[in-house]
């Protein structure tokens, strides 16, 4: 059963046990409706007791229902404890005589050493972060005093990861249904790339532009991404759902899904905006490097300048004509002077071009902070009446822009369509960033991860919940999740 933490009142004795040819023993009492997964934490209570001794709530014998006698007492090991003894029960009728045990079957299935919310444990840690199952293990001994074989771990996540991932993406579901999150029709679209077991996959994601809402991921091998299964993917998402506006990069594919969809494009800003600047950029870039070999030989020459003044001695007038030497120094020194200058003139005119592009990017930049269609479309105009000035890759990008100004202008007026896709970047970047594309080695193990992680993202974001998706520590079993 999947739980939550819940308030829960445990009567705690402390009672001194003496056991056959042993010493005695202070021990905690516990009833068996009881987990044993309080038994690491009693040691807050009273840091002297010697271990835990469980006994029936209720010593009655299930055959006849005569009220049992305690026997015997025995060692066992619920989620691998040592020292936790339970009380064997004899049934007084001589008729009956059978014995029982203060079982622990509501929390330990049979043939299973660990509760069931120590089995969940490592798939509530998931909603987390990706943690390895040798640092998962480490971690519940250091903190519990409990350790698990990574092997054990792994079975375990393996078989509780996913019904736990399927309740709580129904439970988060269910709160958006119930604060009336509903899908706006502006949607953010794009893919990322990463590796599974040196298998090159694409990842296909919508989220909600306004609510923010992350929809389920569709990951396929590359070699099968291409625009049908872009379609498909927006089909199954988003058939009963609004359909207003997609907002994408600038790839060529998307006009035609967008329009075979029945859908407005609006191209991201920002990848508009980088593309401007990408020719702009090389040649500035071009330019600081010639700039530094400038700048270099300035400096050697200043420094064989400095030799040669502090050779030569100045004086007046015109040289004497067997004062040969003199000359030629004054003359070596006046070159140096005239290529410190040429070059000078050189970095001055690189800055004035830099100056000249980074101006130009600006004004380009401008068009689309505009507030209304018609300041961004005569901030346009003004820069294409000037293109026998500009500078030609200034010129392409104008060009570009002016073929596309319709979609790249989508959110100008209209404050339910972003001017970017950024917030699908910032998805990505939250929920598979760089250290994680080249980490999963297997397709179940990347599609829990990407499950964990959209359902942190919708209950954080979508949902505004600032406290943890999940309880991790569960004494009580209960039938929601989530503190919603």
């Amino acid at each position: 059963m999947l739980t939550k933490i819940t308030p829960t009142d445990i009567c705690i004795n402390f009672e001194v046990v003496k056991f056959f040819g042993e010493e005695e023993k202070l021990l905690v009492m516990l009833p068996d409706t009881v987990s044993p997964d309080v038994i690491p934490f009693l040691g807050f209570f009273n840091s002297d007791i010697d271990g835990v001794l469980y006994f029936k709530s209720n010593p009655i014998c299930p055959d006849c229902g005569l009220e049992l006698v305690e026997s015997t007492v025995e060692e066992f090991y619920p989620n691998k404890l040592d020292n936790v003894y339970r009380i064997v029960y004899r049934c007084p009728d001589k008729k009956c005589g059978k014995k029982h045990r203060a079982k622990l079957d509501k929390f330990i299935d049979d043939s299973s050493n660990y509760t069931n919310n120590m089995k969940q444990l490592g798939s509530r840690l998931q909603f987390i972060e990706k943690i390895a199952y040798r640092k998962m293990s480490e971690i519940f001994q250091a903190i519990l005093g409990i350790r698990i074989p990574k092997s054990t771990m792994y079975n375990h996540q393996d078989q509780t990861s996913d019904e736990i991932l399927t309740a709580v993406e129904k439970e988060i579901d269910a709160e958006v249904e119930r604060q009336e999150i509903e899908a706006s029709g502006n949607y953010n679209y794009d893919e990322q790339f990463m590796k599974v077991s040196k298998n090159k996959k694409a990842k296909l994601q919508l989220l909600d532009a306004n609510t923010k809402y992350a929809y389920p991921a569709m990951i396929l091998n590359q070699d099968k991404f291409d625009s049908d299964t872009i379609l498909n993917y927006w089909n199954t998402i988003l058939s009963n759902l609004p359909k207003e506006c997609m907002i994408t990069d600038g790839h060529t594919m998307y006009p035609s899904i967008c329009k075979e969809f029945e859908i407005e494009q609006a191209l991201c800003t920002f990848h508009a905006i980088h593309n401007v600047r990408d020719k702009p950029y090389k040649i500035i870039n071009r330019n600081n490097t010639k700039r530094k070999n400038k700048s270099k030989k300035i400096k050697t020459i200043e420094e064989n300048l400095t030799e040669l003044n502090n050779q030569y001695i100045p004086k007046r007038g015109r040289f004497q004509k067997n004062d040969t030497k003199q000359r030629k120094l004054y003359e070596k020194i006046q070159s140096k002077n005239r290529q410190i200058s040429t070059l000078n003139q050189e970095i001055r005119t690189l800055n004035k071009e830099d100056k000249e592009l980074n101006k130009y990017m600006d004004k380009i930049s401008l068009i689309f902070k505009s507030k209304t269609l018609k300041t961004a479309k005569n901030r346009l105009n003004r820069l294409k009446e000037d293109k026998s000035k500009l500078p030609d890759s200034i010129v392409d990008a104008l060009d570009k822009i002016d073929k596309k100004f319709d979609k790249l202008t989508k959110h100008i007026g209209n404050d339910d369509i972003p001017s970017t896709n950024n917030l699908v970047e910032l998805f990505f970047n939250v929920t598979c960033g760089n250290k994680l594309k080249k980490h999963y080695r297997t397709d179940k193990g990347v599609d829990r991860r990407m499950r964990a992680n959209r359902s942190r993202w919708n209950y954080r974001v979508c949902l505004g919940k600032t406290d943890f998706i999940l309880s991790v520590f569960v004494i009580q079993p209960t039938e929601k999740i989530l503190n919603l």
